[in-house]
């Protein structure tokens, strides 16, 4: 595990968690899983943890059918950036996705609203946790950083500066 990010412990409360750092008042983590099948598999789970003793972290995964997945995480806090590169276990992602897509459909089917929040941060956690493989980058592009903040900046009249 790296020094400054850490496991981040999950309840149904979201206690961990500063839900107005997501743009809004909502209850849910936003989360955006693609799925791309096109001579060769490429899936992609990016995800906003909005934490209040971490501030925001933006994560972007990649499987792409080899022995381990690769991982970016952007990191917003005190108006400071800092991004990290992890290499972990494909297993894990694949975990992670079966489970959520497996949740979202029996939701979809009951016509229940879909919450995958726990899933996301169980997801955060394992690559956090799997220490082989870990950089910290000093520099964080304008995108990077625009991608980070998209949705905390989303129908707000003062925009954080990147």
């Amino acid at each position: 595990m790296t020094d400054e990010l850490k496991v981040i412990k999950f309840d149904n409360a979201l206690t961990a968690f500063d839900m107005s750092l997501n743009g809004s008042d909502d209850t849910k983590f936003i989360t955006l899983i693609t799925l791309f099948d096109f001579k060769w598999v490429n899936y992609k789970a990016e995800f906003w943890l909005p934490t209040k003793e971490h501030g925001i972290i933006y994560v972007n995964t990649l499987y792409a059918g080899a022995v381990l997945c690769d991982a970016d995480i952007v990191q917003w806090h005190n108006n400071e950036f800092k991004k990290w590169k992890f290499s972990y276990p494909t297993t894990k992602f694949k975990n992670f996705l079966k489970r959520y897509l497996e949740r979202q459909l029996k939701c979809v089917e009951e016509r229940r609203t879909f919450d995958g929040s726990d899933l996301v941060v169980d997801l955060y956690n394992d690559i956090v946790s799997f220490a082989n493989s870990v950089s910290e980058y000093s520099g964080v592009s304008d995108l990077e950083k625009a991608t980070c903040l998209w949705h905390y900046n989303e129908g707000k009249e003062t925009q954080v500066t990147v």
